[in-house]
């Protein structure tokens, strides 16, 4: 949720080149996020997970049906539907990351001190927009 509350910050978004890669439907709501869902269930592991999308899942299931059916037996069906859902969370979690150490980016964002103030940052965006890569 912290990744994604960065990438969906106005400063960020200002740094058009980082989503120009991007489909623009993937975020799209249409079908429940369907194009989400299949480029998620796709994916090679590991995966940051959407957890906004599986919390969603989740809930729907929840208050799709009751816990039990005819009294006091279990609904296995509601139960199988949770199931999946974890399990597809936890088969993009079971390799891990195969980050390369750095200490140079280490040393920037250990030193790196953000303007606290809206508008600074802003400025402070547009001074990064502007670096060669």
């Amino acid at each position: 949720m912290q990744l994604l509350g960065v990438l969906e910050h106005s400063t960020v978004l200002r740094f058009n080149s980082i989503f120009e890669g991007l489909p623009k439907t993937l975020g799209s709501t249409d079908g429940r996020y369907k194009e989400l869902k299949d480029t998620i269930r796709k994916a090679t592991p590991p995966l940051i997970p959407y957890l906004a999308l599986t919390m969603r899942e989740l809930v729907s299931v929840s208050k799709s049906a009751s816990n039990y059916i005819e009294g006091d037996l279990v609904n296995f069906t509601k139960m199988r539907r949770y199931t999946r859902i974890i399990h597809s969370l936890l088969q993009h979690q079971k390799d891990p990351y195969d980050f390369n150490f750095d200490p140079e980016i280490l040393k920037v964002l250990l030193t790196t001190e953000l303007p606290g103030d809206e508008n600074a940052l802003y400025e402070y965006v547009d001074e990064l927009r502007d670096r060669p890569l």
